[in-house]
């Protein structure tokens, strides 16, 4: 029963695991907040929370902790908020969405019992009532979250922007350790630029800050790899 518990969660974290990590080149970002991260998973149980600014990588991030963590065959639930129905409203809706066969928090503390699992639950923010103001998502989700939260062997990873979780009560609601995600320094940026042939020691401030934000930069790549790599002032005009 506990294989087929973590068999069931692997199938229904796809969305996440699989999301993209890597810029286009196929060249990953380093993240030294992975490292503060995982610290905190060598604790018997823990309740992070990632914020970051929107495009700053927080879902490429959990996407390469799961995929890592999988890879170890260790029992992992990652699930993209911004991905659920609109139609979920209680953990047995939840537990449908994501055809599980048991409540996801069932299931989760089942499995705590003989080895860590860990819940990872991506872009909550999406769900914040400022950009969702018809649905009771984020109460699903966060409930999931104090029901877990805390049990032995129980790793709980969410993420968030950062505009909507100082602005969200709910979200503030959440007692969890917070780690800012940063953007890239500009020499590590730089690097990846160069690999693509784009020198851009000449390009003025602002056009550096706009490309140190990994979708940006993830952008110009694409956008430089059909001929056009002019520098952009603004994210918008890219």
């Amino acid at each position: 029963a506990a294989d087929e518990a973590r068999a069931a969660l692997q199938r229904s974290s796809q969305g996440l695991l699989l999301w993209e990590q890597a810029l286009p080149t196929g060249r990953w970002i380093v993240r030294p907040e992975q490292e503060a991260i995982q610290a905190r998973f060598q604790l018997g149980s823990s309740t992070t929370v990632l914020l970051g600014e929107p495009g700053s990588g927080k879902s490429a991030l959990l996407s390469r902790i799961g995929e890592q963590l999988s890879a170890l065959r260790l029992p992992v639930l990652a699930v993209k908020a911004d991905f659920l129905s609109s139609e979920v409203a209680t953990e047995a809706d939840l537990q449908r969405e994501l055809q599980l066969p048991a409540l996801p928090s069932s299931l989760i503390l089942s499995i705590a019992r003989t080895t860590p699992v860990y819940v990872l639950l991506d872009q909550l923010d999406a769900l914040a009532s400022q950009l969702d103001l018809n649905s009771g998502r984020l109460n699903v989700m966060l409930n999931l979250v104090r029901r877990v939260s805390g049990a032995s062997n129980v790793h709980v990873l969410i993420s968030a922007r950062l505009f909507e979780f100082n602005h969200d009560a709910r979200l503030r609601s959440v007692e969890a350790e917070s780690v800012v995600l940063s953007l890239p320094p500009w020499h590590e940026v730089r690097e990846q630029l160069v690999a693509i042939g784009v020198d851009a020691d000449a390009w003025p401030e602002r056009a550096r800050d706009v490309v140190r934000t990994p979708q940006a930069l993830k952008t110009f790549i694409a956008l430089a790899q059909t001929g056009y790599a002019e520098p952009f002032v603004t994210y918008q005009a890219m």
